[in-house]
């Protein structure tokens, strides 16, 4: 066999980059490799040009051959698998940033939602304090049914308009349409929450994703307050 077919014969991967114009490793010479490893499997990358390996070797058994073409072909479908996985990561990703900015909406309506919970809490213990004398005869027992009873009517009648606002804000919704449900649910249950309430509840539907992005990211920013003009003396 020769120094080749020795050499050869110890290897269970070929890699072969020769400057050869004729094939180096040939059908016959690993015929003979072949027959001294006794059938053990041998892998030729062959990455010349010219090939320094002839294609007839692929005849023999255990003999398996990749050329150029073979690994350009691999790079192509890893790289077309990768991009499919890429596009796939693009649309969860833009899944979990609109989820994020209908969060940070959400959180607008914070301070008005917290001042309907407080009035309905508020509600609910001056009405059983009010009847405290007539609840003397109930049993312990009793007493708790009753008030979860009652709480659980006052969170029933305040369900959709907190749903609404936290939906309204979430859903992006103009400034102006936000403000006038925040304005009306705060007049409507004569609420103590304040302009300042109504106004974070506004600014919810002032944050809208990005045109550019296409991403759902949110740009809004604070506005700074105008600094006053410094007259001369």
């Amino acid at each position: 066999m020769g120094p080749a077919g020795a050499e050869l014969r110890r290897a269970d991967i070929v890699v072969t980059s020769t400057g050869s114009q004729l094939p180096v490793i040939g059908r016959d010479l690993l015929k003979k490799v072949m027959k001294a490893r006794r059938g053990a499997p041998v892998f030729l990358v062959d990455i010349a040009v010219p090939r320094d390996v002839d294609p007839e070797v692929t005849r023999l058994e255990q003999v398996f051959l990749y050329n150029i073409d073979d690994l350009q072909g691999i790079v192509h479908d890893n790289l077309r698998s990768r991009s499919a996985e890429a596009e796939r990561a693009g649309v969860l990703v833009a899944e979990e940033v609109a989820e994020f900015v209908r969060w940070q909406r959400s959180r607008g309506v914070g301070p008005l939602l917290k001042a309907l919970q407080d009035h309905g809490r508020a509600v609910v213990e001056g009405e059983l304090a009010r009847q405290r004398g007539k609840l003397q005869g109930l049993t312990p027992e009793q007493t708790r049914a009753v008030e979860t009873l009652a709480s659980g009517i006052v969170q029933k009648l305040l369900h959709r308009p907190m749903t609404t606002l936290r939906q309204s804000a979430a859903g992006g919704e103009g400034q102006a349409e936000v403000h006038d449900l925040a304005s009306a649910v705060q007049a409507l249950f004569g609420l103590a929450a304040g302009e300042a309430a109504v106004e974070a509840a506004a600014r919810a539907g002032r944050c809208r994703p990005s045109s550019a992005s296409q991403r759902g990211a949110c740009h809004c920013r604070p506005r700074r307050p105008r600094r006053p003009a410094q007259l001369g003396t």
